[in-house]
């Protein structure tokens, strides 16, 4: 299987994790996006959004983090994703939140703070900034109650839900994000970092949106 990414993709580090973590026979393939790699044609063949993440298992791609995610916990197995009907909904449902709600708001930070001016792209808009803070105070304390007495989303173990809401883990303080006031989700965001498939995926973020390397799982 290769697994296609750049370097401080939030998105493209959730699929990497979890392979790590499950010890996953994966080639990383390391784009280069500031040199157009994402709209060659023949990159476009394995994904036609020309995004990453993308893994290719054989003739088979599968594209989007979140359903590369499953694939991954449903090939390699180790109980990322859960058996039962009712907690691969949970599990689910947390993906989706992620997505449309707590690293929305994340990813905007991370965009106006990060992204725009380590590509040249202009100064951040505070207007945008402003956004991100009110949708972030509305829904960080959905997952700060969830994680009230408990290590990960659905309990004492780890699941791709946790891997999901933590894509964008290392921007947190280069996009100074507040968290104040969420101490459950601070500790948690810790707990993924003792995990060493976790630590291997953590990007060079002096190369974004550029190739590297893993990083040590020490």
């Amino acid at each position: 299987m290769k697994l296609f990414v750049f370097n401080g993709s939030p998105n493209a580090r959730k699929p990497l994790a979890a392979a790590l973590h499950m010890g996953l026979d994966i080639d990383v393939e390391w784009m280069e996006v500031m040199q157009g790699d994402l709209s060659k044609e023949s990159f476009l063949e394995v994904n036609p959004n020309g995004k990453v993440p993308v893994l290719q298992d054989g003739d088979f791609s599968v594209w989007e983090s979140n359903a590369i995610l499953v694939y991954l916990a449903v090939v390699g197995g180790g109980g990322l994703f859960p058996d039962l009907p009712k907690d691969r909904a949970n599990v689910l449902s947390w993906m989706f939140w992620e997505t449309n709600n707590f690293n929305r708001a994340i990813g905007m930070f991370a965009w106006e703070r990060v992204f725009k001016p380590t590509l040249g792209l202009g100064v951040a808009d505070e207007q945008q900034i402003e956004k991100a803070e009110t949708m972030l105070k509305r829904v960080a304390p959905v997952l700060e109650r969830a994680l009230e007495n408990h290590a990960y989303v659905m309990g004492d173990r780890v699941t791709v839900a946790d891997f999901a809401l933590g894509g964008f883990a290392a921007f947190l303080e280069p996009a100074e994000v507040p968290l104040d006031g969420f101490g459950n989700i601070k500790s948690w965001y810790d707990r993924l970092d003792t995990l060493p498939g976790w630590r291997a995926s953590a990007p060079d973020m002096t190369r974004l949106g550029r190739g590297g390397a893993l990083a040590s799982a020490a």
